[in-house]
């Protein structure tokens, strides 16, 4: 095994540099083409270019160019190469050998995984409403506490349930608060039975009363829903100047403060949005958008579902898509806790890309986004400054 990986190896190097195979490399390459996992990506139909980057370090990619003998540049941390079908099998093969990931518009491949790109050290926050803090992280002691009308229980595993306490409506005061920092994200329960996850950056603010008189949350940032039924006490989330008013749905709200809207995604069954005097009902499949400042509602009948909640499966983007490079931008901002310094307007503002793991390095999804989205970056003390090529 270990000599036919050093002739796939030198068969890459050499169709890399356009030189002739030998006879025994040509034998070689004909039955590598010939392997079930190299033709299914072959017979792909829609693949006019590929994109292979590293998702570890510079070290690493320059490591890995030496073992292979070919030159390499901080520029070949990401690369485009024509299509052409020998190439991509080369290269396929290769991201199979070194457990690095393939991402051909949209199909990833089955490399092995890598570290998470989790802030370490960072967990999400609770601080009840007589102001104690907790640091909601696995390996830690379990807990039991009072906090007005629930009792909050953590578990070894970090994780945070809220239960009826048995006091009566009145009697509460307060909220109980759950924060995330960048680079985390977090699920827990409430009393109700309904399930939250928290995006990066983001915090959600319950009331010390809630499900006694009514099941009303503060929103600040972007987060899943999945709501218990009640038919007397309606799940209202409030964000901004917006309310949002269900009965039992799933859905998703993000309301950042530097957004340009409070988008609303519904994934099943119906939500009311209201702001001022208009309000608008959703329906499963549905987007609503609430431009800041206005008490507008516009409805987007056939929302990406998929990207909107790319997040809860660790992505940035879930599969092959078009997007706008802005929103991806900020998206990169909130999870890596970066800045991005425009010192041009962006010229290709719409762009299509592929699955986009959050696990990846900041330079290399940086590396993956410059070429289709016409831009290059430069990192600096003060954050990654942006700058068109054309």
């Amino acid at each position: 095994m270990e000599n036919k990986n050093a002739i796939t190896k030198q068969i890459l190097v050499k169709l890399l540099a356009e030189e002739p195979l030998t006879e025994a490399e040509g034998e070689r390459w004909e039955a590598i083409q010939q392997k079930p996992d190299i033709r299914q990506y072959m017979e792909q139909g829609k693949m006019d270019s590929l994109i292979v980057y590293q998702e570890i370090d510079a070290k690493s990619w320059e490591d890995f160019c030496k073992k292979i003998k070919i030159n390499s540049t901080s520029d070949l941390l990401s690369f485009r190469i024509p299509f052409n079908w020998w190439m991509a099998a080369a290269i396929i093969l290769v991201c199979f050998f070194t457990g690095w990931y393939l991402y051909l518009q949209g199909y990833a491949s089955t490399a092995s995984a890598i570290r998470t790109a989790s802030m370490p050290g960072k967990s999400a926050i609770l601080t009840t409403s007589n102001g104690l803090q907790y640091a909601l992280k696995e390996q830690m002691q379990p807990a039991v506490l009072n906090t007005g009308a629930f009792r909050a229980e953590i578990s070894n595993k970090g994780f945070l349930s809220f239960h009826k306490a048995g006091q009566t409506a009145g009697t509460v005061a307060g909220f109980n608060t759950v924060q995330t920092p960048p680079g985390l994200t977090y699920s827990f329960r409430l009393s109700d039975g309904s399930s939250v996850t928290l995006n990066n950056a983001s915090e959600l603010r319950i009331p010390a009363g809630f499900s006694f008189t009514n099941r009303t949350v503060l929103l600040s940032g972007e987060a899943y829903f999945d709501v218990s039924s009640h038919q007397e006490i309606p799940f209202i989330v409030k964000v901004g100047h917006s309310e949002h008013r269900v009965l039992g749905t799933s859905f998703i709200i993000s309301g950042y403060s530097n957004d340009p809207a409070i988008t609303t995604t519904l994934i099943s069954g119906k939500l009311s949005v209201s702001t001022g005097p208009n309000k608008l009902e959703l329906h499963a499949g549905e987007q609503s958008l609430i431009l800041s400042g206005s008490d507008e509602i516009r409805r987007l009948p056939n929302a990406d579902i998929d990207y909107a909640g790319a997040w809860r499966w660790n992505n940035f983007s879930q599969r092959k898509t078009s997007v706008m490079l802005s929103d991806l931008f900020k998206r990169v901002e909130r999870w890596y806790d970066v800045k991005m310094i425009y010192e041009d307007n962006i010229n290709n503002e719409q762009l299509t890309v592929g699955k986009i793991s959050r696990k990846t390095p900041v330079d290399s999804v940086l590396n993956i986004l410059k070429g289709p989205g016409g831009f290059e970056f430069t990192r600096m003390n003060d954050g990654y400054h942006i700058k068109n090529t054309d």
